[in-house]
């Protein structure tokens, strides 16, 4: 059984900074959940205006790739805020 905190090499981490977790760990994090509040908001506003429920879900599947697109281009790899060698 591997111990937490350590990867599979056996070398402890680095902490992150304040920022960087902040950047890294705590906007992602806020990021998922805005994206669960507008996609279900979207779903919910176009069956409102009497919109097909194929249709609805049609966008709100399109914005659901729209912001997983976005997610990877900040947060995947090579990304500005993507994983680094020390990281996870």
């Amino acid at each position: 059984m591997e111990r937490k905190g350590k990867d599979a090499a056996g070398a402890v981490p680095k902490e992150l900074s304040w920022r960087d977790w902040a950047l890294r760990r705590y906007a992602r994090s806020w990021y998922w959940l805005g994206v669960i509040f507008l996609d279900i908001a979207i779903l919910l506003e176009s069956l409102r205006q009497g919109v097909d429920v194929v249709v609805a879900g049609g966008v709100a599947a399109g914005a659901l790739l729209i912001e997983i697109t976005l997610f990877l281009r900040i947060w995947g790899r090579n990304a500005p805020l993507g994983p680094k060698d020390d990281d996870e």
